[in-house]
């Protein structure tokens, strides 16, 4: 193994080791749900990249063949960051799972059977990664050596149909005009460059046939490219019909409740009048009561009789009794 590959392998396990404490502490918040979105898609990169650098070898790209190692180190190194922050993440996909969910196989219900096939594409991009150097191929020989790394293709067509079914990127994001029809191109170029290779020897000019196959693979991926906008279009006129038919359920309740507060208004004002009615009546019985108090004063002052007055005669003799009683 290379000195630059034995820097690699060692720098990934810290970085893992260090990845772990950080996963761990934003496990309940949304970069934890970026992150495994993000080691996913570059693992499906380097994934691809993996495959392809294989296979120009056997096309007669040797060159490019050097750089086979290192992207399948990069390749398990990033698969194993997506592995663990799915384990972590407790914000979106990972809320409603166990540890166990992710380490084995559950096809009980089909979002447990796609993190499943995510589950065996980890397992296998793990062996294939350890059995990368010459020196695994000399200890494995060159058939089984061979054996193993064709598992390769099965990895790729695993993430592929783990990437289109619980792939946010591929599904709902807004890079997904871009990263669709990238996913779909790399994996059918994948798939061509193999067939090519299964013909090889039916084929003279092996190099102008990969150029040929992949002008057309970039002719697909422009077709898918403008499918996926023709498709996002039609997402966005239904989502669009959906929030317009929102807006009218939403109008059709606000008129119910105006119409409901006009009842009450017109309830109230209904209590106001009866209420301002019931105040007059109360007056006008006060003003009765009081008008009826006054005449009955009246009457009593004009029915009483007038005070008798005694003559002068008669104030004379009290004087005088007075009189005599202060000289006893």
């Amino acid at each position: 193994m290379k000195v630059r590959n034995i820097i690699l392998v060692i720098a990934g396990i810290l970085v893992a080791v260090f990845y772990v404490l950080i996963a761990d502490a934003v496990k309940y918040s949304e970069p934890i749900w970026i992150l495994t979105r993000a080691y996913g898609l570059f693992a499906y990169l380097f994934l691809f990249l993996l495959v392809v650098l294989g296979e120009f070898k056997l096309l007669g790209f040797k060159r490019l063949f050097r750089f086979h190692c290192t992207a399948g180190i990069i390749t398990a190194y990033l698969v194993l960051l997506h592995f663990i922050s799915a384990v972590f993440d407790k914000f979106k996909w990972g809320k409603n799972l166990v540890f166990s969910d992710f380490l084995g196989f559950n096809f009980s219900d089909k979002y447990l059977t796609f993190v499943s096939i995510g589950t065996l594409a980890f397992y296998l991009i793990l062996l294939i990664s350890v059995t990368s150097s010459r020196m695994s191929m000399s200890k494995l020989g060159f058939k089984r050596w061979k054996l193993v790394h064709y598992l390769s293709y099965v990895v790729l067509a695993a993430v592929f149909v783990h990437s289109m079914a619980l792939g946010t990127d591929l599904k709902t994001s807004a890079l997904r005009a871009y990263i669709f029809p990238f996913v779909v191109f790399s994996f059918s170029f994948a798939a061509g460059i193999l067939l090519l290779r299964s013909f090889k020897g039916a084929l003279s000019q092996r190099k102008w046939m990969v150029l040929f196959i992949l002008l057309i693979l970039l002719i697909s991926a422009g077709v898918a490219y403008s499918a996926n906008l023709l498709r996002m279009n039609a997402e966005k006129t239904a989502s669009l019909k959906l929030e317009k038919d929102r807006l009218v359920y939403d109008l059709a309740v606000i008129q119910a409740k105006n119409a409901d507060l006009n009842r009450m208004v017109y309830y109230l004002e209904s209590q106001i009048n009866l209420s301002v009615n019931r105040s007059e009546r109360i007056s006008r019985l006060i003003d009765e009561i009081r008008l009826n108090i006054t005449r009955e004063n009246v009457t009593e002052n004009i029915t009483q009789p007038p005070p008798v007055i005694p003559p002068d005669d008669e104030w004379e003799d009290d004087e005088e009794e007075e009189e005599e009683e202060d000289d006893d």
